[in-house]
């Protein structure tokens, strides 16, 4: 297969692919199995394709996945892929984070869901503001304005428990990441909570209040510490072969050639 071909090694399949040395259509079909949702199209997955090599994001590990939020579809990062972007970057160091909580309140995750989890805070440290003799830059994300409660089953019979209600400091941890990362680096690529899942952000709401707290009684729990470590070499993921039919081939052939014509 020539390069000039719609698959070839000079084309966007053709790219990816070569990474975990799977032949082009095998890899898109692996990828539309592993990342894909209802009512996702070709473009979609072209799309995420985009996002992934810009950002250096392995699908097949899903770290960069397609969502849908109200009948529409978006590319999303999960927190895998974040890290993996913050790591990589030129200027990352390292990064602190650490937790307020309302003082005397046990740091538990049912405290933490009753609004006794004030806040969480990362530092990021840089080359940058450390060359430059500036002190690190933190950034805070607040319990009340991240939770997202329990949603309503499709059938209607209960609630549908969500990562804030089984894990809600982690996720809090990572919010402030996420966000901390995007200030600080200069870089925006939606999370899962900002697109959703088939509910309009604007519904969510918290079912706690803000906790006011007096400057004095702010005590930072610091729980991790985190320096910038090798990158590991690629490893392929092996994915068992499918079945790729006649007609779905030409479609993707009519696809990518349109993606890889010069503008």
């Amino acid at each position: 297969m020539s390069d000039a071909q719609p698959h070839g090694p000079s084309t966007l399949l053709g790219r990816l692919s070569a990474q975990v040395g799977l032949d082009p259509l095998k890899y898109y079909d692996a990828v539309r199995t592993m990342c894909g949702c209802d009512e996702a199209t070709n473009g979609h997955f072209m799309a995420l394709l985009v996002a992934a090599e810009k950002y250096g994001l392995d699908p097949l590990q899903k770290q960069i996945v397609l969502t849908k939020n109200i009948g529409k579809v978006s590319v999303t990062v999960p927190i895998d892929g974040w890290i993996t972007i913050i790591r990589r970057n030129a200027d990352y160091l390292a990064h602190d984070l650490a937790f307020t909580w309302k003082p005397g309140a046990p740091q538990s995750r049912d405290s933490a869901i009753a609004g006794n989890l004030y806040s969480a805070t990362v530092t990021f440290h840089t080359k940058r503001r450390t060359a430059a003799g500036l002190p690190p830059k933190a950034h805070t994300e607040y319990f009340s304005e991240c939770y997202v409660p329990p949603r309503a089953k499709r059938d209607g019979a209960g609630l549908m428990i969500g990562p804030w209600q089984t894990h809600p400091i982690r996720m809090l941890g990572w919010k402030a990441m996420i966000q901390g990362a995007r200030e600080e680096f200069g870089m925006y690529v939606p999370d899962r909570d900002e697109v959703g899942t088939d509910v309009e952000p604007q519904r969510i709401e918290a079912p706690v209040a803000a906790v006011a707290l007096p400057a004095p009684s702010r005590v930072p729990t610091v729980i991790e510490t985190v320096a910038c470590a090798p990158e590991p070499e690629p490893v392929a993921v092996p994915v068992a072969e499918s079945e790729w039919s006649a007609e779905k081939s030409r479609e993707l052939d009519k696809l990518a050639a349109e993606t890889e014509r010069p503008q």
